[in-house]
């Protein structure tokens, strides 16, 4: 995203929105995966903070240099432990927004990450990570798709994907605990699927626990911890509530096997009056013959009659 035509409102129903809100006035902030610099541009003159980015697309450093944003070139996935080892103590936030799902061992830099941490308790990890199990996928799954798109979720350049159970596992993994965890939520015909809502998915993602389905994003605070609390329980699916839905189902079933039982028998009775309306048809047809016959002979015994008496 280039510069001038990007704003960012804290109030607004957005990862960036969200990241930026969370960051307190006048913090230390750096961000892997910076782009053009705009989260750190807008840090910078409406928070007054002291920012750094990394970057791995060259023209994106240049570009965030030059509008007096400070950015390196980096590639994360070769990233090595001793950039952390001599990183600064004083920083305050760290921002991953929308950046782990690209890397091909995103385990590996977590664990950079939490070992500069450790060191610095009072840093913030702030990241946002695509929600896998969001209804625009599941409507793909359903439909035997799992189509790769240029931007969004199934965006072509994300190698790795997860649920938010998952994601807490990664980072308790790595001694990184949740401290906060925010919905980004995204009506599915408003986003990149373009799909409505169907009622009977939504009683299934319900009955197994899919809360999370309108999900888009999570926007995720963590902070080192020696032994982290798992925050998140993953329910086993509602059993009553699947009984509930299999007997919805059932009375479906029922409702429809009715309709199609009165169908039937309108046809049957549509069919046997058409039976009996041809039946009608044939006999009056052949009545109108035998009539037609009739009058012919008439006709021949009156002409004969008149031919005898002399009438013309």
């Amino acid at each position: 995203m280039k510069y001038g035509n990007y704003t960012i409102d804290e109030d607004s129903n957005s990862s960036v929105s969200k990241i930026v809100k969370a960051i307190a006035i006048k913090s230390n902030v750096i961000e892997f995966g910076s782009s053009y610099g705009y989260i750190l541009k807008y840090l910078k003159d409406h928070k007054q903070c002291t920012v750094q980015g990394y970057e791995i697309d060259k023209e994106a450093v240049d570009l965030a240099n030059e509008h007096g944003i400070p950015t390196e070139w980096m590639d994360l996935d070769v990233i090595q432990k001793d950039f952390f080892e001599n990183l600064d103590t004083n920083i305050d936030y760290i921002i991953c927004a929308d950046v782990l799902e690209h890397l091909k061992n995103i385990t590996y830099v977590v664990k950079l990450i939490s070992t500069y941490l450790e060191k610095n308790k009072n840093c913030t990890l702030l990241i946002s990570f695509p929600n896998i199990t969001y209804y625009g996928v599941v409507d793909q799954l359903l439909h035997g798709k799992f189509q790769y798109k240029d931007l969004g979720i199934l965006d072509h350049t994300h190698l790795r994907f997860f649920d938010k159970y998952e994601l807490e596992k990664l980072f308790n993994n790595n001694n990184l605990e949740m401290k906060s965890i925010e919905c980004i939520n995204i009506d599915p015909k408003d986003s990149e699927f373009k799909v409505k809502l169907d009622n009977q998915v939504v009683d299934i993602l319900e009955a197994y626990n899919n809360e999370n389905y309108l999900t888009y994003q999570y926007v995720i605070e963590l902070q080192y911890s020696e032994i982290p609390t798992k925050k998140l329980t993953q329910d086993i699916p509602k059993i009553s509530a699947i009984k509930d839905w299999n007997n919805k189902l059932n009375s479906q079933i029922i409702e429809l096997s009715d309709i199609i039982s009165r169908k039937d028998n309108q046809i049957i009775e549509l069919n046997t009056l058409a039976h009996k309306q041809q039946d009608d048809i044939e006999t009056l047809t052949k009545e109108l013959d035998s009539m037609k016959r009739l009058k012919r002979k008439y006709t021949l015994i009156k002409n004969k009659i008149k031919s005898f008496l002399g009438i013309k």
